[in-house]
């Protein structure tokens, strides 16, 4: 992607990693941990949703945070990314 669009996600992101960091960090740990239990525990649609949600916002960070990781870090994020939204197809067809 151009360095425009970047430059455009980074400043629409903003407001929301500031506010995200002015939250506890248990805060945030249990509401992302409870939406991806949500989603392995739900049936069906729902399911996949809430997988979908954690991928985005895992999608989101990875990349914003792109260029200081390194390349263990990068296959990792995508890995996961991957079985994310692996998995969220999977309820979908299950």
């Amino acid at each position: 992607m151009s360095r425009l669009t970047r430059s455009v996600v980074e400043r629409h992101s903003a407001a929301a990693l500031l506010y995200l960091r002015g939250l506890p960090r248990w805060v945030v740990a249990i509401l992302v941990a409870a939406v991806f239990v949500g989603g392995l525990v739900a049936h069906g649609i729902a399911s996949a949703i809430l997988l979908v949600v954690i991928a985005g916002l895992l999608g989101w960070l990875s990349y914003l945070s792109w260029r200081q990781a390194s390349t263990g870090a990068r296959v990792a994020r995508t890995v996961v990314l991957l079985a994310l939204l692996v998995a969220a197809g999977l309820r979908l067809v299950s």
